[in-house]
């Protein structure tokens, strides 16, 4: 009787409920508890989870801010419901109450019904993000694959669009400078062909040897050609096909003229060639032809023994460049003392001494060995000069 007084004040003023019981439910209670302590305690049965309403997401054309309120309302319902105790009033046990044993779990109780029951909500909000995804994403439409997992924000998406918004603005620039560059081409191509843009003045700045209406001619430019497309390196390359002419510089100066200044070239030898009754010629230091016949500038070296006749324009053969090194250096190292130099090295001084060189060796000192043979050796009745060793030359004489 004692035990029951006990568990009366117990049950009517547990700290734990805190809630009056009437003597009808005390009953009740005394009769299962004394049915509890006689008989081991059954297998606790698992709670059947309730089932959790899923917001309906209205028809496709539902907007997104209406989806996500739904979504968010639904996690606070899921929130406050995890936060609430829950409470058996079946399997509820007191610390009076020691001889009471805990409830034993069941062995074959399975594993994964507890985390299907969890996915539950998630697979409910992956249908409402798919929903809203399909009803209002950029990429919405037939065919397109719709992640379930994911749900965009509002802040997401106009990141997103302002994004593609940005690509779309550049491509149209690039398509605006291609086309713009197009449309300069087109009108550049059509402005050079107007008589806007035509040549009416070529001004020719022509040399001592070479005439102004022979470069005109060689250039090829006329008045009426077109200046934009005026092909200023070709026309240069056709003046210098001239004799005379060494350089040749051909400018545009807008609106309608071209300006055409040459460089000549100087003579700096006489060519004689084999042939009966030609005519003298004047090379440069190249060994072009830079003319044939006319006068003769004075204090120039001849060269002799060249095969063939020579035109204006050509250069020396390779039989004639070694002499011709000779008739350009002898002027320097001995002034006024050779008349000629022949193709096989021989030289020919005003007083009619033929000096031989033997080979281009040592050249500056052959030279100055002639020089200093003709200040101080007695050059009279001599015939050859022989300076093949500079440092020993020797005097052939003939009778006199």
């Amino acid at each position: 009787m004692a035990d029951d007084v006990d568990l009366w004040e117990h049950l009517r003023y547990d700290d734990t409920v805190k809630m009056a019981i009437d003597e009808d439910e005390l009953a009740a209670a005394l009769a299962l508890a004394a049915a509890a302590a006689k008989s081991p305690p059954k297998p606790r049965p698992k709670p059947v989870p309730k089932a959790v309403p899923v917001p309906d997401p209205g028809p496709a054309e539902q907007s997104v801010d209406e989806l996500l309120a739904e979504i968010e309302a639904f996690a606070a319902t899921e929130d406050s419901a995890e936060a609430a105790p829950v409470v058996d009033d079946e399997t509820e046990s007191t610390d009076d109450e020691p001889d009471l044993e805990p409830e034993a779990q069941p062995e074959d109780e399975p594993e994964d019904d507890e985390s299907e029951d969890d996915d539950e909500p998630a697979d409910n909000v992956r249908q409402i993000g798919a929903r809203a995804a399909k009803a209002d994403g950029p990429d919405s439409g037939e065919g397109a694959v719709v992640d379930p997992a994911v749900v965009v924000h509002d802040r997401m998406r106009a990141r997103r669009i302002a994004v593609r918004r940005d690509e779309g603005l550049r491509r149209l620039r690039r398509l605006a400078w291609v086309l713009g560059g197009l449309v300069l081409l087109v009108d550049g191509a059509a402005l050079a062909h107007t008589p806007l843009a035509d040549v009416d003045h070529v001004v020719v700045q022509s040399g001592a040897q070479t005439s102004a209406a022979a470069i005109r001619a060689a250039s090829g430019l006329h008045t009426g050609d077109a200046l934009l497309t005026l092909d200023e390196h070709g026309a240069e390359d056709d003046i210098e096909e001239l004799s005379w002419v060494d350089h040749a510089d051909v400018q545009r100066r807008w609106p309608d003229t071209v300006r055409i200044s040459v460089t000549e070239r100087v003579p700096a030898a006489i060519l004689q060639t084999t042939g009966p009754d030609l005519p003298l010629a004047l090379v440069d230091a190249t060994g072009r032809v830079l003319r044939i016949g006319g006068p003769v500038p004075p204090g120039l070296v001849t060269v002799t023994g060249v095969p063939r006749a020579m035109g204006e324009g050509e250069q020396l053969p390779e039989e004639a460049r070694a002499a011709l090194k000779i008739a350009l250096a002898a002027p320097q190292r001995a002034p006024g003392a050779f008349r000629s130099v022949s193709t096989d090295l021989e030289g020919t001084l005003n007083s009619g001494v033929r000096v031989r060189f033997g080979s281009l060796d040592d050249l500056d000192e052959k030279l100055t060995a002639v020089a200093t043979a003709l200040a101080r050796v007695d050059m009279s009745c001599a015939d050859v000069l022989d300076v093949k060793v500079h440092g020993n030359p020797t005097v052939s004489r003939r009778a006199c």
